[in-house]
């Protein structure tokens, strides 16, 4: 079988992408356990656009892998429980806890986005995707620093 450095580049790119929706996937499941755990209303619904606004950041990852001719492949990675448990466990301290265990699997995401455009921007249309996506994560990030201090 002969390969392309097309063929290659477009496999890793899925790939890197679809990690992406995996860590979504993760959180949007992590931030529905949150919204179970917390007892404040306020910060009930604050978690809840904030899961919207990671349903919308698959979005545009979806297109993106359906635009390279992907599957997408939208479900929770069990190896990524970690922060589930960090928010069950924290529920059992306080809403602060919760929000504390998001706010640290949000810099995670940071940390993968900022990953993934250093390393595929070579891709034309890819990088202002990549670039919007941590942007909207930063900013839940830094949403979810001022629940904590409000809590503090």
């Amino acid at each position: 079988m002969y390969v392309t450095h097309e063929k290659v580049a477009v496999e890793f790119l899925l790939d890197d992408l679809n990690d992406l929706v995996h860590s979504h996937a993760d959180l949007i499941a992590t931030y529905e356990d949150a919204q179970k755990q917390v007892k404040a209303p306020e910060l009930k619904r604050l978690l809840e656009q904030l899961r919207e606004d990671q349903a919308i950041n698959v979005q545009l990852l979806a297109q993106l892998v359906s635009e390279h001719g992907g599957k997408l492949n939208d479900t929770t990675d069990i190896g990524q429980i970690a922060p589930r448990m960090r928010v069950v466990f924290g529920s059992l301290l306080s809403d602060g806890a919760v929000v504390r265990a998001l706010h640290t699997a949000e810099a995670k995401l940071v940390q993968e986005y900022t990953r993934a455009i250093n390393n595929l921007t070579y891709i034309p249309g890819l990088e202002s995707v990549l670039e919007s996506n941590r942007l909207s994560t930063q900013r839940r990030q830094g949403r979810l620093q001022i629940a904590i201090n409000l809590d503090e």
